[in-house]
């Protein structure tokens, strides 16, 4: 009975030690019990950019983090939670004055910290100091999809908690008495942020919009959805993205089922749409260079142009058509790579939308000119028995992304020639909240 009451008084100590390994200061190559205290100042990126849309889409908070620490040769020796009473102490550094956290117990080895947060957010579980190195915790992978924005309870807004993290030396500051051991860390998002504001079909030569269309101007379409390529599946804390770009060219794989969720997609028989100053929003790894930057493919269908005849005329059938952005520009010069912590906003304004309708067969009704009959809606008086009314989008709106009829095709990467977009660059800034209790 003595051996079984030891058995358990050891298991319940390994238990102990692995719930709280992230708490017990162990340091297996030094002799020194070591009681150092140790003050962590945490600089939050925290002036905000004075644009439209980013009262409510830029915002990151930070709902957990861990603090390792590391000493020469890049052995990880400790590792600290971030308490909610840390968190609260952070929430109150947006004043640009640095908030300590105080963490004790530190190894006298330890010279540089890391600080990653959001892990959780990421569903991934912290990894363990012990047996890590500062190469292994920075490298520590997760997945693009767990980092897209979202919406509900806990996000009011439609940003994710993308994961930040950043790092530094410990310092000891000798002018005080006792001197202390401090260390100073900047933390930002790992993750570029993609957003754009609309996408709209070109003004062609002779077109003066509402009342004269040119030839071959597109004079309705639906946008079918939004899809994000040449992005990293995988990528670390420290924002490297791993293996190759996702890079489809099938056009089965455009749909609601895109992987990693970096795309928007509309309800049948609704075209994609949404308020007026929001942006549709997807955050990717940073690029090297152009090779990795990330793409926008856009899908439309129900394409209706102006023929040479006058009459508007359905473009392939109405099948669904792409067009792919692989060129950025900022002002004047051509983007080469996208950097963390920087939004990249395709600035633009939304045309209006209008609704056709097809009849039983399936065909879109038309007037006596040959040209679709505009209706006020699904509930329309005029609607002949059985009609299903079609949302379209028409000209109008400005900036954005545009196209016309010349750049779509059959597929994804279907032409040399691809669409180019101008882009503003914006700092994406930082807010640290306090944890509902």
């Amino acid at each position: 009975m003595k051996n079984l009451n030891v058995f358990w008084s050891m298991l319940a100590a390994l238990f102990l030690f692995a719930c709280t390994s992230n708490e017990i200061p162990v340091d297996p190559d030094s002799t020194v019990n070591s009681d150092r205290v140790v003050k962590i100042n945490v600089d939050q990126l925290s002036t905000k950019a004075e644009q439209p849309g980013t009262l409510d889409n830029t915002y990151t908070k930070v709902e957990d983090g861990v603090i390792y620490f590391f000493k020469d040769g890049g052995s990880a020796v400790f590792a600290y939670r971030l308490t909610g009473d840390d968190i609260t102490t952070l929430s109150g550094a947006l004043n640009g004055t640095l908030k300590d956290i105080t963490v004790t117990g530190v190894p006298l080895s330890a010279n540089r910290v890391v600080l990653i947060t959001n892990l959780n957010k990421a569903n991934k579980t912290y990894p363990p100091f012990a047996g890590n190195t500062l190469s292994t915790i920075k490298g520590f992978a997760f997945d693009i999809k767990e980092q897209q924005p979202v919406g509900g309870v806990d996000t009011p807004y439609p940003v994710a908690e993308v994961i930040m993290s950043g790092e530094a030396n410990i310092i000891v500051d000798g002018s005080v008495t006792p001197s202390v051991n401090k260390a100073a860390i900047t933390i930002a998002p790992v993750l570029s942020r993609l957003e754009v504001g609309a996408v709209r079909c070109k003004n062609v030569p002779g077109t003066v919009l509402p009342a004269t269309y040119g030839e071959g101007q597109i004079t309705k379409f639906r946008l079918n959805g939004i899809f994000i390529t040449n992005h990293y599946e995988q990528g670390t804390v420290f924002g490297i993205g791993q293996n190759a770009p996702y890079k489809p060219t099938d056009p089965v794989l455009f749909s609601n089922s895109f992987k990693n969720g970096l795309f928007d997609f509309y309800t049948n028989p609704n075209t994609l749409t949404k308020g007026s100053t929001k942006y549709f929003a997807y955050h990717t790894f940073p690029s090297v260079n152009t090779s990795d930057m990330p793409n926008i493919v856009v899908a439309v269908d129900n394409v209706w142009y102006k023929d040479l005849d006058g009459k508007e005329k359905v473009w392939k059938n109405g099948a669904v058509q792409f067009f792919t952005i692989e060129k950025f520009k900022n002002g004047n010069a051509y983007l080469n790579n996208f950097v963390s912590a920087k939004i990249y906003r395709i600035i633009g304004e939304d045309p209006g939308v209008s609704y056709i309708a097809v009849d039983a067969s399936g065909n879109v009704i038309l007037d006596t000119n040959g040209n679709p009959v505009i209706y006020t809606g699904p509930s329309d008086s005029t609607l002949p028995s059985g009609a299903t009314v079609v949302k379209v989008t028409i000209p109008g709106g400005t900036g954005g992304v545009e196209f016309g009829i010349d750049d779509l095709t059959d597929k994804p990467y279907d032409k040399n020639k691809t669409v180019e977009c101008s882009i503003n660059i914006l700092p994406w800034n930082l807010v640290v909240v306090t944890p509902a209790k």
